[in-house]
């Protein structure tokens, strides 16, 4: 059992748990304002911002607190600190999703296109390949002479 810690080593834990919220705070709002407003998206930034989230906790309890456990008194700040600061920089996400958002979608949909276009020329080369006059494979019957 972890025994009592002083008052002071308290505070600097918590500190430590509040920044780090901020941090993932602002990671999270980042991410959504470069990927965008979808459900895939908002997945996939729900999902890293809670991975990172238990990723710091621990780290940061095995190596920068004061007892070298988690407590809920470094919980609590780092959870409230992370959503007030997502939330204070939502207005400055949304400019900076309208200032990438148009070149990210426009890179994402070029690379699209040359995959669409490499998949077509794919399936027009096997369709040339097969020779004439054969019976589709969907016309012939098993076992049949």
């Amino acid at each position: 059992m972890v025994g009592a810690i002083p008052a002071a080593a308290v505070l600097h834990d918590v500190f430590l748990a509040a920044g780090a919220g901020c941090l993932i705070g602002a990671l999270y709002r980042m991410l959504r304002a470069v990927l965008g407003n979808s459900r895939a998206a908002c997945f996939f930034c729900d999902c890293t911002a809670l991975a990172l989230a238990a990723l710091m906790f621990r780290s940061a309890a095995v190596s920068a607190f004061t007892s070298g456990v988690m407590r809920w008194y470094t919980a609590l700040p780092m959870g409230l600190f992370a959503l007030w600061s997502q939330r204070l920089l939502r207005g400055s996400s949304r400019c900076l999703h309208a200032a990438l958002g148009r070149p990210v979608r426009a890179v994402y949909g070029a690379a699209a296109r040359l995959w669409r276009k490499k998949q077509d020329r794919i399936r027009r080369e096997k369709k040339k390949s097969r020779p004439k006059g054969l019976k589709k494979p969907s016309a012939v019957l098993y076992n049949s002479k």
